[in-house]
């Protein structure tokens, strides 16, 4: 029947982009971005009690990510290793984009994503990357869903994630206000659970 078919070439789609998402993870297993080492060493000296220093004397600011020099130095603080909290943080944020692009925009969003090498490859470098996309993502879709739904508790999450996304990267904070123009336009009084 057409319906049989429909969920066997759904399923084959899904298998598929597990698939390209598993061989790009397994061909990317060894890439470690040099950067990465940056927040690391402030996740370190945090661990140590030196607080967000990279020396010890004048205080300087060298990360753009405190939430994932923090996230890091949660994982860090219960035992694992500060580069395997890195890349397990992003195969954490990798695994909660594909599944809720999967459970929100279907099999061919799932394969796109999936399939998307830096995606892929980012979320083992042990940057904010993934984390960054997972949390734009579901905020930018929150909105939507809040312009089209007129949902209020959805505008106030996708203002959380707007904030958490500016805390991983800068540029989330301008995609927040971006967000609350968008809603202010359509609903003034619920942009403003957005911005507070």
């Amino acid at each position: 029947t057409g319906d049989g078919r429909a969920r066997v070439f759904r399923l084959a789609i899904v298998v598929v982009a597990l698939c390209a998402l598993a061989g790009g993870l397994w061909q990317a297993r060894s890439f470690y971005h040099d950067d990465a080492y940056i927040a690391l060493r402030y996740s370190q000296r945090l661990l140590a009690g030196d607080g967000l220093t990279w020396t010890d004397g004048e205080r300087v600011e060298g990360y753009t990510s405190p939430l994932w020099v923090l996230l890091s130095a949660g994982l860090g603080g219960v035992g694992v290793p500060l580069e395997t909290a890195s890349r397990l943080l992003g195969l954490i944020a990798l695994g909660g984009l594909v599944a809720f692009v999967f459970r929100v925009a279907g099999p061919l969003a799932l394969l796109i994503v999936a399939a998307h090498p830096g995606l892929v490859i980012w979320s083992l470098g042990g940057l904010e990357t993934a984390g960054f996309t997972l949390c734009l993502t579901i905020a930018s879709w929150l909105v939507c869903r809040e312009l089209d739904q007129h949902e209020s508790n959805s505008a106030w999450f996708a203002g959380c994630l707007f904030a958490a996304s500016g805390l991983l990267r800068p540029e989330g904070f301008v995609a927040g206000v971006l967000g609350s123009i968008l809603l202010w336009r359509a609903h003034p009084a619920r942009a403003l659970s957005v911005l507070t």
